[in-house]
């Protein structure tokens, strides 16, 4: 009874390594080579090409005005941050209506990778002495892999912080409206914000670009690392 357990166990595990094989294959040789051409396309659109200047004019603030006449410094604070409260201050549309878009593709894009690096892991053979330059150039792509997960990552973290910081720069600019180095320093952080998100956006096309290329020209390597053959990674 236990060894019929362990063939239906290996069969199901089996039929899994076959399922993943099949769908990181498509990912490799379909998936990424049109995400290249999909990401291009955007990266040539309106939303990514617009100059700093319409970034800032999307940078809405309203005018608050300070009370200079009065003397009770708390009070003024106190009053400057009951208006800060009850003062409706709209997003940059513009970094929204590329943001949200872009957040999904890097979703997709760790998606992608998991599915890429898994089926990479299952076709590492077991451990041996000698004939492992295969092993080594699994290896190899699989940290080209790990570096492009990183990247997507990290840009979701920033992407999530920028909001916060936004927040807290203009809760600034209306409880000190005589600051104005606090609306610069939002109309700078939406710029800076615009830049990150064309940045995004080309480095994700770009490894998406550089990962087909390293795998489809090491794709013997990596699915039959072991072989009478010698190589060498490109």
């Amino acid at each position: 009874q236990n060894n019929r357990v362990a063939t239906m166990d290996s069969v199901d595990f089996n039929n899994l390594k076959e399922k993943i094989t099949k769908k990181a294959l498509n990912i490799v040789d379909v998936v990424f080579p049109q995400k290249c051409v999909q990401l291009s396309i955007v990266l040539e659109d309106t939303q990514y090409t617009y100059p700093l200047s319409h970034i800032h004019d999307n940078t809405v603030i309203p005018e608050i005005e300070a009370d200079s006449e009065q003397p009770d410094t708390k009070k003024r604070k106190r009053d400057n941050g009951s208006v800060a409260r009850n003062t409706h201050v709209p997003a940059n549309n513009v970094i929204i209506q590329v943001m949200e878009p872009l957040k999904v593709e890097l979703l997709e894009s760790l998606d992608y990778l998991s599915d890429v690096k898994t089926w990479i892991q299952l076709n590492i053979p077991r451990i041996e002495d000698g004939n492992n330059f295969g092993v080594t150039v699994q290896e190899e792509v699989l940290a080209e892999v790990g570096r492009v997960e990183d990247a997507s990552f990290t840009s979701l973290e920033i992407l999530s912080k920028y909001f916060v910081t936004r927040a807290k720069l203009v809760s600034k600019c209306l409880k000190y409206p005589l600051i104005s180095d606090y609306r610069r320093s939002t109309f700078d952080l939406d710029e800076k914000a615009y830049i990150d998100l064309q940045t995004t956006c080309r480095e994700l096309r770009n490894n998406y670009a550089i990962l087909y290329d390293t795998i489809q020209k090491n794709k013997e390597k990596i699915i039959t690392p072991r072989t009478s053959n010698t190589s060498i990674m490109y």
